[in-house]
C-alpha cells in the first residue's frame, strides 16, 4: 500500500519521505518534482506564467496517474488538499500520514522561501499562518495518521511513522475509502488491525469518553485488548452487552443501551463502538443515528458476514415481530476496522454464514470470483487469502454504495436472494438460522425462480445449485416453513412497492434487476415448487 505524507510547505515531506522510502525500500515520488520534470519549469515558473489554478489542475491530473504505484512512498505538494477532488483521490491512493508543525516552526526550517512562490511575495510569516488556518481542516480531513513533527529529528519521525504503520512487526493493512457524497470514511483491513483502534479514534473525535457495544461471547475473548489499547491513548471506556442473537435488535435493548448512555456520561462528540456481528453493529448504528441526534460510530466487526456485509454501507435497523429492519435509518460510520484475527475462532457455521455474502457479492459482480469460490476448500484457506477475499466483497459492495447510498436505485441489486431469505428468517422468529444461512437459501430459490421464468440460463443455476447444495446441506427447514407463511413475510418487505420485490439473475457476474410480482404469482409459483426436502 502507498503511504502519501501531507504537510505544509517545509513541514518536511521531501526530505522525510525519501529517507522512509530508503529504509522500507519502496519507490519515492515528489510530486512537485514529477510536475517540473514533465513540464520542464519550475513550480515558481509554473505559478508565473498559467497561474496557481493551472497549477492545480497539473496537481489533480498527476494525482490520478499515481494510481498505477501500489508500494510507494509519494511527497504531495502543500496545496494539493485544497481541492476538493484531489483531496477525493488522496484518501483512496493509500495510507496518509499529515505531518504536521505549527508556522512558527516552519518558519525556522525554511531556508530558500524564493523556490515557493506562495511565501515569496509580501510578509511569509503571515501567508503562512493563512495557509494554516485555511488547509489544516483539509490536511486532518483526508489524513490516516496524524505526526506532531516539533522537536524531532527527521529520522525520529521517520521512524513514528514506521512504528505507526506497523502491527507488531505486521505491516500496516490495506485500506479502501468509501467515496460518499458526504460522511465518506476509511476502510481498513489486516490481521490485529483492531489494536490501532485508539491509533486512529485520538486524532479523529474529539470526545473522550467510548462505549463499547459488543456481546459476552465475543468481548470475553477479545474485549479486554481493545478497552486497554482505549484506556493507553487517552480514552475513558464504558461497556454495554447485548444479548445474543436478534432479539438485541430490538426496542427494548436500545432502551436500555440509552440508559447505560447516560448512565456514563456519553455527549455528542464522544464515540460509540460496535464491537461483534451483524447483530451489534446495526443496534449499535441504530442507537448512535439516535443518541443524541448522533454521535460518532466506529464499526469493529468481528464475524465474516458482518466484515463484508453490514459493517459497511449505513444501513442500521431494529426488528420489529412483523418483520426484519423495518426500523432504521442510513448511517455511516466513520471508520470501519476489519480484523481478520476474529476469523481464527469464528464457529464453522459462522463462517459458512458469511461466505453465502460473499458469494452473493461474486455473484452479482465477478464471475472469475465466483468460480473461484465454488472450487476453493476453505479449510485451506490462509490468512491472507482470507483478507483478499473479505477485501474483494467489500470492494463489490463499496462501488454500488457510492453510487446508491440510500438504496434509490442500484443498491437493490444487493439484495440478490434476501426477499425469500428475510421471510424465512420470519417464519423462525429471527432464531435458530442465521442470517447468513437463510441468504444462502434464499439464493438458491431466487436463482431457480429466475431460472424457471426463463432469466437465467440453466446451466448457470446448476453452478449454483452446486455450491450452495455443497455448503449448506446440513440445514433442514422445520414444518412452520411454508408457502403461505413465507408469503405473510414477503409482503411486509420494506423493499416491496405495489407488489413483492425480487432482484433476479440474469447472468453470472453481472447485476441483477429488479422484478415485481403479485401475491398470487408468487403463492402459485412457491405452491408448485417449494418443498423442504430441497433445503
Amino acid at each position: 500500500m502507498n503511504i502519501i505524507l501531507v504537510g505544509l510547505p517545509g513541514a518536511g515531506k521531501t526530505h522525510i519521505g525519501r529517507i522512509l522510502a530508503r529504509k522500507l525500500k519502496r519507490n519515492f515520488v515528489d510530486l512537485d518534482r514529477k510536475i517540473e520534470e514533465e513540464t520542464g519549469l519550475t513550480i515558481k515558473e509554473i505559478f508565473a506564467r498559467f497561474g496557481e489554478r493551472y497549477f492545480r489542475r497539473l496537481e489533480e491530473e498527476k494525482l490520478q496517474e499515481l494510481f498505477q504505484l501500489h508500494n510507494a512512498v509519494i511527497a504531495t505538494g502543500g496545496g494539493t488538499v485544497e481541492q476538493r477532488r484531489a483531496r477525493k483521490k488522496i484518501k483512496n491512493l493509500g495510507l496518509v500520514v499529515y505531518l504536521q508543525a505549527s508556522p512558527e516552526v516552519i518558519l525556522k526550517r525554511l531556508q530558500n522561501l524564493d523556490k515557493r512562490p506562495l511565501l515569496a511575495q509580501g510578509n511569509p510569516e503571515e501567508k503562512l499562518f493563512e495557509l494554516y488556518r485555511r488547509r489544516d481542516k483539509f490536511y486532518r480531513e483526508v489524513a490516516d495518521i496524524i505526526l506532531n513533527t516539533e522537536g524531532t529529528s527527521s529520522l525520529e519521525v521517520v521512524q513514528k511513522i514506521i512504528e505507526t504503520t506497523t502491527i507488531n512487526g505486521l505491516r500496516f493493512p490495506r485500506k479502501l475509502y468509501i467515496n460518499l457524497a458526504e460522511n465518506g470514511y476509511p476502510v481498513y483491513f489486516g490481521e490485529r488491525v483492531a489494536l490501532k483502534a485508539g491509533e486512529f479514534l485520538k486524532e479523529n473525535v474529539a470526545g473522550k469518553k467510548i462505549l463499547i457495544v459488543s456481546q459476552e461471547n465475543i468481548f470475553q475473548l477479545y474485549g479486554k485488548k481493545l478497552e486497554e489499547n482505549l484506556n493507553e491513548k487517552g480514552f475513558k471506556t464504558g461497556v454495554y452487552l447485548l444479548p445474543q442473537g436478534e432479539v438485541a435488535k430490538s426496542m427494548e435493548y436500545i432502551l436500555k443501551l440509552y440508559d447505560k448512555a447516560l448512565e456514563f456520561g456519553l455527549r455528542r462528540h464522544d464515540t460509540v463502538i460496535a464491537f461483534g456481528g451483524g447483530v451489534v453493529g446495526d443496534a449499535t448504528g441504530f442507537f448512535a443515528a439516535t443518541y443524541l441526534r448522533g454521535i460518532n460510530f466506529i464499526q469493529i466487526p468481528t464475524t465474516l458476514l458482518s466484515m463484508v456485509d453490514s459493517s459497511v454501507g449505513g444501513k442500521v435497523g431494529i426488528n420489529l415481530p412483523q418483520g426484519k429492519n423495518l426500523v432504521g435509518a442510513f448511517y455511516q460510520p466513520k471508520i470501519v476496522l476489519i480484523d481478520t484475527t476474529y476469523l481464527k475462532t469464528l464457529p464453522r457455521r459462522e463462517v459458512l454464514a458469511g461466505l453465502a455474502e460473499v458469494y452473493k457479492a461474486f455473484l452479482i459482480a465477478d464471475y472469475d470470483l465466483a468460480e473461484w469460490l465454488s472450487k476453493v476448500d476453505l479449510a485451506k484457506l490462509r490468512q491472507r487469502e482470507w483478507q483478499k477475499l473479505i477485501q474483494a466483497a467489500v470492494k463489490i459492495k463499496a462501488r454500488v454504495v457510492t453510487i446508491d447510498e440510500r438504496e434509490e436505485g442500484l443498491r437493490a441489486v444487493l439484495n440478490l436472494g434476501h426477499t425469500l431469505g428475510h421471510a424465512i428468517e420470519g417464519v423462525y422468529g429471527f432464531k435458530s438460522i442465521l442470517h447468513g444461512e437463510a441468504v444462502a437459501l434464499g439464493i438458491l430459490w431466487e436463482t431457480k425462480f429466475s431460472k424457471d421464468l426463463g432469466l437465467l440460463p440453466p446451466e448457470e443455476y446448476e453452478k449454483i445449485s452446486f455450491f450452495i447444495n455443497k455448503n449448506y446441506s446440513y440445514l433442514k427447514l422445520n414444518s412452520t416453513v411454508t408457502p403461505e407463511n413465507l408469503l405473510l413475510f414477503m409482503e411486509k418487505d420494506k423493499k416491496n412497492r405495489e407488489n413483492i420485490t425480487f432482484m433476479l439473475l440474469k447472468k453470472i457476474g453481472e447485476y441483477p434487476e429488479p422484478k415485481e410480482l403479485n401475491s398470487q404469482q408468487v403463492l402459485q409459483w412457491l405452491t408448485k415448487n417449494f418443498t423442504r426436502e430441497d433445503f
